[in-house]
């Protein structure tokens, strides 16, 4: 398994490897018995239905950007975005907050219909749209339709994501991240954060995510935190046996849209950032392969 991992982290030549399929390749690189017991297992739990199509060029990215560096902003994403915001200002710009997108129009300028609420419609000289490209599809009516059926051909999954609040640590032996390789867990990740941040950010409180990659008809995508753990507290359990005993809270984070799905030539599929429609440009996670998250 050493050598075949090696032979992609060294190989800097990705676009050969997007006729194949992972499934397919992997066994023959490593051997079935690595391959059954560590890989197949993650490829199933992060995308399900999908995993026996997905591209060697995806596990090669996955792979080649490995480091064994980490980093995460103090404070959380939202000090990130936070000092997007003040830079914004700082510039002349404004940022609209809790304003829905209902309509997009193009015909030089670009006209935004916010959320029947407000009833608002504002002009701008060019817009970059970073929604999935099926939301693109609900708000820009106006796109022709071969440019459509391009955009709906690109599939994804969205994420449920339940966060523990505990008293004391669920992974005791300081792990961070732990990929599950079991095909009967309904988890695909459980990760401790405060075993990488310091719980003193947090209220001196643990925070552990179980995370999920899940297709929109999922079941665990209706379900409530409560139906949820149920679930998972079996699971759960038998890694940690008390773990409820230092349990504060949970909570369940749910989004549409978190990992696109990357089958073979995919190259072929993905949009440009230019769209038809003039002075706007689409530019998500849809659009950055090879790599996964860019």
């Amino acid at each position: 398994m050493a050598s075949a991992l090696a032979s992609l982290r060294y190989n800097p030549f990705w676009k050969p490897l997007e006729k194949i399929k992972a499934a397919v390749a992997l066994p023959k690189m490593m051997g079935d018995a690595p391959y059954k017991k560590i890989w197949e297992p993650l490829l199933v739990s992060k995308f399900g239905r999908y995993s026996s199509e997905i591209s060697l060029a995806w596990f090669w990215a996955r792979i080649k950007k490995r480091t064994p560096s980490l980093a995460y902003p103090r404070g959380g994403f939202l000090e990130f975005a936070n000092a997007l915001v003040a830079k914004i200002e700082e510039m002349g710009g404004k940022v609209h907050f809790n304003k829905e997108v209902a309509e997009l129009k193009s015909n030089g300028n670009v006209s935004l219909k916010f959320s029947l609420q407000s009833r608002e419609i504002k002009d701008f000289e060019k817009v970059i749209v970073t929604l999935p490209s099926f939301f693109f599809l609900k708000i820009a009516h106006d796109l022709p339709q071969d440019y459509k059926n391009k955009l709906l051909m690109l599939k994804g999954l969205g994420a449920a994501n339940l966060i523990l609040r505990l008293k004391k640590p669920f992974l005791t032996d300081g792990t961070y991240w732990l990929s599950v390789c079991d095909k009967k867990s309904p988890i695909m990740a459980i990760v401790e954060h405060t075993n990488f941040m310091d719980k003193k950010f947090y209220n001196n409180e643990r925070i552990v995510y179980l995370g999920n990659y899940l297709p929109h008809d999922h079941p665990y995508m209706k379900m409530g935190p409560e139906e949820l753990m149920k679930v998972y507290n079996p699971y759960l359990k038998k890694i940690n046996p008390t773990y409820r005993l230092s349990l504060i809270a949970y909570h369940l984070f749910k989004v549409p849209f978190a990992q696109p799905i990357i089958p073979v030539n995919y190259s072929k599929i993905i949009p440009p950032f230019e769209t038809p429609l003039k002075n706007v440009y689409l530019a998500n996670i849809q659009q950055v392969y090879p790599w996964d998250r860019g």
